[in-house]
């Protein structure tokens, strides 16, 4: 049986049905054509059947073709038993194309998901994710994590392996701790928390700007329009739909050197790039390695970008360590309800 798009789009979905029989015989042919979708091969030349809601064009492939609509209209003049037999023969024809048609979807859906994971599992995973504990940095704006071992309310005593047969943590922090997603409504009160964030945003092509050759002559040196034009006119325009990284090499402080990490000013973003990513090249996210997005006083570029709707992750880690393109990149955090902001897990996937 062959299936192909049929030229008639002014009812979706339909499709040619070719099958063995003649137009002229609908039980046999129905009966042929149920044999056919438990298996039977080669189809040979007879009728071209298109079916749509409430019509069905029988294409007799020996010079001749007719329409027939069922309807009242056209049934009127059959007898009953051949009324009978000619809904059958549809009815059957029908549910056949359904059966093959979801089938069919379901078979190339299913092999181009088993093709995308054979190709991602041989791919090189990049953890963009900083860990963090009590001592780790955070803005001056708030206080260090608490981490401690959770009580029994009852006895007041901690959980352990030995007396309960588990354990568990207390943490007490705020959201914006360490690798940490920023959603709008940390600075829009309409803007979407973080429950509300499609999923669909969290696995986006990934695109990283490289500030480092820049930090030489200017430490803080923040990502300019020029810069991001000297690279699309070697790399092309960065596509639509990506998460643009910025990297800055700020991570290696991290652990090293938390207090040189906490400095500011620092490389980050100018204003005017990211206009032009979200404006230009209709990106849906942004992230960087430092704790704020630039180092304005009041600042603008993560105003601009929460209130325009994006998310953007902070405190990003090895971005050195992936390809400028040609990356995905996948961010996750807890669906917490009404969430204003929240540790995450981002990774990126490069070829190998």
């Amino acid at each position: 049986m062959n299936l192909t798009p049929s030229d008639d789009r002014t009812h979706q979905p339909s499709f040619w049905i070719n099958y063995r029989g003649s137009a002229s015989s609908p039980r046999k042919d129905g009966r042929r054509l149920a044999s056919a979708t438990s298996g039977a091969g080669q189809w040979g030349s007879a009728a071209g059947v298109q079916m749509r809601a409430g019509q069905i064009r029988e294409h007799v492939e020996e010079g001749r073709s007719r329409d027939a609509t069922i309807d009242r209209v056209s049934l009127l003049g059959l007898s009953s038993r051949r009324r009978l037999c000619c809904l059958k023969h549809h009815t059957i024809i029908l549910f056949a194309a359904a059966s093959i048609v979801g089938a069919s979807c379901n078979a190339a859906s299913s092999a181009s998901l088993d093709t995308a994971y054979k190709t991602i599992a041989a791919a090189r995973f990049v953890d963009l994710t900083h860990s963090f504990g009590p001592n780790t940095p955070v803005w001056s704006g708030f206080s260090q994590a608490k981490m401690a071992p959770a009580l029994d309310p009852a006895t007041k005593q901690p959980y352990s392996i030995e007396h309960d047969g588990f354990r568990t943590t207390y943490y007490e922090m705020v959201g914006q701790y360490g690798t940490h997603i920023d959603p709008p409504a940390h600075f829009d009160e309409r803007g979407a928390t973080l429950d509300q964030i499609s999923l669909h945003q969290m696995i986006l092509p990934l695109i990283v700007l490289d500030d480092t050759p820049y930090l030489a002559k200017d430490p803080n040196h923040a990502y300019s329009l020029e810069d991001l034009r000297a690279w699309e006119r070697k790399n092309g325009p960065v596509p639509k739909g990506a998460f643009v990284a910025l990297r800055t090499d700020m991570y290696k402080d991290w652990d090293s050197n938390p207090e040189r990490f906490k400095r500011s000013p620092f490389p980050a973003w100018q204003l005017d790039t990211l206009r032009y990513l979200y404006e230009q090249r209709h990106i849906a996210a942004t992230g960087h390695e430092s704790m704020d997005t630039d180092t304005t006083e009041k600042m603008d570029s993560e105003t601009y970008i929460l209130k325009s709707g994006h998310y953007q992750i902070e405190v990003m880690a090895n971005l050195d360590q992936v390809p400028t393109k040609g990356g995905l990149i996948v961010v996750s955090w807890p669906k917490v309800r009404d969430g204003l902001g929240f540790p995450a897990r981002a990774f990126a996937i490069v070829p190998r």
